[in-house]
């Protein structure tokens, strides 16, 4: 699950024209969290999911890759 949420979110945010630091900024993270999930590193918090599912303007299935 890791991976395929980090490549979907990395996909998903520069489809979008979203930097890292523009992302985290509207999510109120710093950029490396925004970073830690691309790489895998790290998983945001169900809160944190749907937060990026309204600011990419996508559904939660998608982002999650179902």
């Amino acid at each position: 699950m890791n991976n395929t949420f980090a490549e979907a979110l990395r996909r998903i945010r520069t489809e979008r024209d979203f930097s890292q630091q523009s992302l985290a900024e509207k999510l109120c993270v710093d950029r490396s969290t925004v970073a830690g999930w691309e790489t895998g590193r790290r998983l945001p918090d169900a809160t944190l999911i749907k937060r990026l599912s309204e600011c990419l303007n996508v559904d939660i299935a998608i982002l999650m890759n179902a």
